[in-house]
């Protein structure tokens, strides 16, 4: 009789692809059951409208001054107008979108402003990453302008 001393480089080859196989299995599930919402409910409604849209952001770029949209650390959200037109702002909506979960999305709309600047908390609000989007109409004209916050 022989004695031959089995390798075991094969099984440990073996083993490696089956954790790897393991490891790509278990994340492509994870991917696709989370949840990513990148486009609006309304995509298709804003797609027809985009001509719209894009008239009112030449017009926002077209202010002489433009209104400041801001975030302090306490999560306190401002938009701030300039003085000059601040009492000619007829209505508007402020949309908040959170791309990684439409659930937390919501508006806010105001009509004529008793002062220059709007300001609430959205320190109940979920913290990442949300694009807020300003529509206001001023003497008949309507504006857009979108931007991105980071909530802590």
């Amino acid at each position: 009789m022989t004695n031959t001393k089995r390798s075991l480089w094969p099984y440990g080859i073996i083993g490696a692809l089956l954790v790897f196989a393991i490891f790509i299995v278990s994340v492509a599930v994870y991917i696709s059951k989370k949840s990513v919402d990148l486009e609006s409910k309304e995509y298709y409604l804003e797609s027809v409208a985009y001509n719209d849209i894009i008239e009112m952001k030449k017009a926002y770029e077209a202010l002489e001054e433009q209104p400041t949209i801001s975030i302090n650390e306490s999560n306190q959200f401002s938009i701030k107008f300039p003085n000059e037109y601040w009492s000619k702002v007829d209505s508007g909506t402020i949309n908040f979108f959170k791309p990684d979960n439409a659930e937390h999305d919501f508006t806010s709309k105001f009509k004529k402003l008793a002062a220059s600047s709007i300001a609430f908390s959205l320190a109940d609000k979920k913290s990442g990453q949300w694009k807020v989007k300003l529509v206001f109409s001023m003497d008949s004209v309507s504006y857009f302008k979108e931007t991105e916050i980071s909530l802590k």
